[in-house]
């Protein structure tokens, strides 16, 4: 069977992806041009030894070798996507508090970036295990509390914040710009976020992102996506997502809350856009994950660091070229996947398969 010749290197950490390394790619209708703009100065922030004042305490302890320091960079509003169906962008006078976290051992940089959003009606400590967990494997990673996250245009609120966030780690306003590579970047999104990163990968404005990754869940519509996770899987669809770049979805082992649609393949919204359109792309539905269970405030430690190990992993392949592990080693993923909701996986010319977790346990016999 032609998966066995796979390579899975980039699962190395855990050796428990094997063969689900999805890449996602979906064209879809065009968006108006997303207006950048140059932001105000910024002092940059001082960097320090001492233990930072961060603005809550992550889950999972900063590791030794990760530096933290709370920063803040202005709003950035930008052109709202007409074609995507998005509220008019408005515009917002309040800065951004984020937190920025990065290797301590720079001389080993520069180093890829992620930037980390939060869902409706949260804050950037729902991801502050993530961040602190990329940053111990090579990362800058910067977590963000989007201004008005919790109203009717909070989703173009979140594609601004994002843009603000890519114009900061590029400036000197960053802190850790001297090691950071602006030109590999990664969008990492829970809930809400998860649908704005989707989106915003495909548009103009965002060609320095490389990959995502979209927590409960990959979408193949903002709103409107029966395979979202709480409010927005029943509304009529709208803001159909244009997929460029490869995606890693993650979802949660229930039913949307609004929906309780319990069809095995309902998961697979998003993926199945990037499937059609030949990116490649992944969703997982880990075995019992509830939708907090991707976050500081519902996730245990140990299920923490295992989702970081799958999406440090993911991010390696795409940000840093590492190359895939063999089929056999993804093998032990098939215990931690859902026996209900499908997973999935696409990887243009080697596998395709919407039955991840069958496919997997082919790999052990």
């Amino acid at each position: 069977m032609f998966i066995r010749s796979l390579s899975l290197k980039w699962l190395d950490p855990l050796k428990l992806w094997g063969t689900a390394a999805l890449l996602l790619a979906a064209q879809g209708r065009a968006v108006s041009p997303v207006q950048a703009v140059t932001p105000s100065p910024v002092s940059p922030a001082p960097i320090s030894t001492a233990a930072p004042q961060l603005a809550c305490t992550p889950k999972v302890p900063l590791a030794a070798g990760v530096q933290a320091q709370p920063v803040t960079f202005n709003w950035q509003p930008i052109a709202a996507a007409a074609q995507a169906q998005l509220p008019a962008a408005a515009s917002h006078t309040a800065p951004i508090q984020g937190t920025l976290f990065w290797p301590r051992k720079t001389k080993a940089g520069p180093f890829p970036a992620a930037v980390l959003l939060h869902g409706s009606g949260a804050h950037q400590c729902d991801l502050f295990s993530a961040a602190g967990l990329l940053a111990a494997r090579g990362y800058v990673a910067l977590t963000l509390t989007q201004p008005d996250n919790d109203s009717a245009s909070s989703e173009t609120s979140g594609v601004e914040a994002l843009q603000s966030a890519l114009v900061f780690i590029a400036s000197p306003r960053s802190p850790a710009r001297a090691w950071t590579r602006p030109d590999d970047v990664a969008l990492i999104g829970h809930s809400e976020g998860a649908g704005v990163v989707s989106i915003a990968q495909g548009l103009p404005g965002f060609g320095t992102v490389k990959t995502i990754v979209a927590l409960d869940n990959l979408r193949h519509w903002l709103t409107g996506d029966p395979g979202s996770a709480v409010r927005s899987c029943t509304r009529t669809p709208s803001g159909e997502v244009t997929p460029r770049v490869p995606a890693l979805g993650f979802a949660k082992d229930e039913p949307c809350t609004k929906s309780q649609d319990t069809s095995p393949d309902v998961k697979l919204s998003g993926w199945s856009i990037w499937q059609a359109k030949g990116i490649p792309a992944a969703a997982l539905v880990p075995a019992g994950y509830k939708h907090l269970t991707f976050t500081d405030r519902g996730g245990t430690p140990a299920q923490l660091r295992w989702q970081s190990g799958l999406i440090g992993a993911w991010l390696d392949h795409w940000l840093k070229g590492d190359h895939p592990l063999t089929c056999q080693d993804g093998a032990a993923l098939v215990g931690k996947l859902s026996r209900h909701y499908r997973s999935a996986f696409f990887f243009p010319g080697q596998i395709q398969t919407n039955n991840l977790r069958r496919v997997l346990a082919d790999c052990a016999k």
